[in-house]
């Protein structure tokens, strides 16, 4: 399925999984090693509220992008039957 899309939706869909990459890498690995209670009081709101937002931005990248294009001339003729 994934080579029946277009370019651009490859594109949009790979930017949003680096980005989603991205924020788990960056909240699991790199914060941590300088702010040790991470994400505690002060950053926990910030931190559910980014969490919210990259998979809701994940979610709809799929609904809005990984669409299938309909090839011309692929309407559901019914095949011709049989005659007895």
């Amino acid at each position: 399925m994934l080579f029946s899309l277009a370019t651009s939706d490859m594109i949009g869909l790979g930017v949003v999984a680096i980005g989603f990459s991205l924020l788990a890498f960056v909240s699991a690995m790199v914060i941590p090693r300088f702010k040790p209670g991470f994400p505690g009081k002060g950053g926990l709101k910030l931190f559910i509220v980014a969490a919210m937002a990259c998979t809701a931005a994940a979610l709809l990248a799929v609904e809005f992008m990984a669409i299938e294009k309909e090839e011309p001339g692929g309407e559901n003729v019914p095949a011709k039957t049989a005659e007895k």
